[in-house]
């Protein structure tokens, strides 16, 4: 199986696409998805970790050879006013919105990936090209 070079957000054309590098795990914003990336001989698999967001309120998409996960969260703000029966005193949750952009190697089929959600966590499946999928053997000699 052959190493996958993945560059992190736009840090990766300067950090040259390594993500043992630490700087490319870094996002500028403060906020980030946390995601794990591994590869088998036929497909690379992305999970990100998303918990308390609503499926609909997810995007996956596709810009060229780069994946991109957003996702946004609404709370009403409801300040110090009464509501039902229940006053708030002090409400920090608010709107917020998350993304995630990972540059994939050539060798991903990104017009097969499939998508699941459960439990907290997006998993993406890109499988490998066929041209690229690794068919090493050994060859009897005669």
């Amino acid at each position: 199986m052959a190493l996958a070079l993945f560059g992190d957000d736009l840090l990766s054309p300067f950090l040259g696409g390594h993500l043992s590098n630490s700087l490319a795990n870094t996002n500028n914003y403060g906020r980030s998805i946390p995601i794990d990336i591994s590869e088998t001989e036929r497909e690379f698999s992305v999970k990100a970790d998303v918990p308390g967001i609503d499926k609909n309120r997810l995007k996956v998409y596709q810009d060229g050879d780069v994946l991109s996960i957003s996702a946004e969260t609404k709370h009403e703000n409801k300040g110090d006013k009464e509501e039902k029966g229940v006053k708030y005193h002090r409400v920090e949750r608010s709107s917020s919105f998350v993304k995630r952009s990972i540059r994939m190697p050539d060798s991903a089929d990104l017009s097969q990936i499939k998508a699941a959600y459960k439990d907290g966590t997006l998993h993406l499946s890109i499988p490998k090209k066929e041209k690229e999928i690794n068919r090493n053997r050994q060859i009897a000699i005669e």
